[in-house]
């Protein structure tokens, strides 16, 4: 009885073990992944900051979508329009990632900055968020929404 019993403790300490060590790992992985998500983020702002079409489209989805100011603007043809595009100082401020499953998150962030997009002036102060989704071994951007912050004055 006393084997059985030691047997029954070993058995639930190293399984207990294991299933710790992998909640650790997804922890690890998951911040790991959100560290990775709003360096992305970044890294689309600067590729629209640089008017950089190559870099922008390694970052969205083909079959992307872009939303913004009452428009709904495919991915790809936003990428052949970045040179109307004028960004001279941009931030995230206070990025936030969502999770959605294990293969999709939501960055959403306040945008600062000064940009013009077709010659119009673009709200300094903006509400952002893209939808991610893991494609292969690569995240990609799917939806990006972002829409004038109101502010008390």
């Amino acid at each position: 009885m006393r084997r059985i019993l030691l047997a029954a403790s070993v058995v639930a300490l190293v399984s207990a073990t294991a299933v710790f060590g992998r909640a650790v790992t997804q922890t690890n992985d998951r911040s790991a992944t959100e560290r990775t998500l709003i360096e992305r983020e970044r890294q689309i702002n600067a590729s629209l900051a640089q008017q950089d079409k190559a870099a922008f489209l390694a970052l969205v989805a083909s079959d992307g979508v872009w939303a913004s100011t009452g428009s709904f603007v495919p991915a790809g043809a936003l990428a052949g329009v970045l040179n109307q595009v004028e960004i001279t100082r941009w931030n995230l401020v206070n990025p936030n990632v969502l999770w959605v499953d294990p293969t999709t998150a939501v960055v959403s962030y306040v945008w600062t900055g000064n940009a013009r997009f077709f010659g119009r002036q673009v709200a300094s102060t903006r509400v952002a968020s893209t939808v991610w989704t893991k494609r292969g071994n690569n995240w990609v951007s799917v939806f990006h929404q972002e829409s004038d912050a109101h502010t008390k004055q």
